[in-house]
């Protein structure tokens, strides 16, 4: 038993520990077993001193010889004793290394893992984003090569009929922007239009992007300002981007499909407002905070200008607008 608990100090903790971890490990199984050899290795420093020193004054008192077999016995077995306690100490001690680096290990292999993943993650999320960017791009174009044949030539009649292909590419644009920073509710987003009277006293409701389930039937769809306190009048009377977390709690019984929404301003060449859009969710407080809103707004100033270029055509809902 000795020989097989001999430490080789050159060897690393847990090959040490494990010529006799079983041993160790039954020390160490529960706090009773853990108290006890606690107290076992604690006693070598103070009963060996006694009984060594007890031992050299029976031997001096009774002029006993050294190499005599009790003497010698004696001598032997406090040596065993100091030595095994000192083995087992230094084994535990090596036990409690190897355990820590064991879990230094793992803590390695763990955070590499985690920082894989957090390479991974930022990788997916950055091309998700990308592509978020791509398809604003996408649909920001389209709005203006339409915008370009619906204004070429400039000479246009006042009563022919134009489309509103530009309108609805520059909704989707505004849409994916939204998609963008908000990806947990990622196509759930919808955006509307809405542009004033020639009054200045309602809005009309002219375009629902996506439409669909009761939203796009009828329009133009009139806004009182006088009545709406908030919303998209308040957009309007105040070209300030508002954020209104739950319509719920604003008199709007939120059947309509959207429960928060977003009102962006759209200005006209000479600073004043010409135009809403209105970007909704189904979920209230889908887009967390005023600040959130502001950042996601400041992208969509461009393609807000582009609309409001496009609006510049007196031919677009011209009854609405009272043209």
């Amino acid at each position: 038993m000795w020989l097989n608990m001999t430490l080789t100090p050159t060897d690393p903790p847990s090959v040490q520990v494990g010529r006799w971890s079983g041993f160790l490990e039954r020390t160490q199984a529960g706090p009773t077993r853990r108290r006890m050899t606690s107290n076992f290795i604690a006693s070598a420093d103070i009963i060996s001193p006694i009984l060594s020193g007890v031992l050299a004054w029976y031997a001096a008192s009774h002029q006993l010889s050294a190499q005599m077999p009790s003497i010698y016995l004696s001598a032997f077995t406090i040596a065993i004793y100091v030595g095994f306690t000192k083995t087992l100490k230094s084994g535990l001690d090596l036990r409690e290394k190897a355990s820590k680096q064991r879990l230094e290990a793992q803590l390695a292999v763990a955070e590499q893992e985690a920082t894989d993943l957090a390479e991974k993650a930022a990788i997916k999320a950055g091309l998700t984003v990308l592509n978020h960017w791509k398809t604003v791009s996408q649909h920001h174009e389209d709005g203006m090569d339409n915008a370009n044949r619906q204004l070429q030539p400039m000479r246009f009649r006042r009563d022919e009929y134009v489309g509103t292909e530009a309108i609805y590419s520059y909704l989707r644009a505004i849409i994916a922007i939204f998609d963008a920073f908000y990806q947990d509710h990622e196509g759930a987003f919808s955006a509307n239009l809405a542009v004033p009277s020639a009054d200045q006293r309602r809005l009309w409701l002219v375009c629902i992007e996506p439409g669909g389930n009761g939203r796009s039937n009828p329009l133009p769809r009139e806004i009182d300002l006088s009545s709406d306190a908030w919303g998209a009048a308040v957009a309007f009377k105040t070209a300030r981007v508002i954020y209104t977390e739950d319509v719920v709690h604003h008199g709007n019984p939120g059947d309509r499909g959207y429960r928060s929404v977003v009102n962006l301003p759209i200005r006209g060449l000479d600073g004043s407002v010409i135009g809403v859009v209105n970007v909704d969710s189904p979920f209230p407080q889908a887009f967390v905070s005023e600040e959130s809103v502001r950042d996601a707004g400041g992208y969509c100033r461009p393609v807000l200008s582009s609309l409001a270029l496009c609006l510049g055509d007196p031919r677009l809902f011209r009854k609405e607008r009272g043209g």
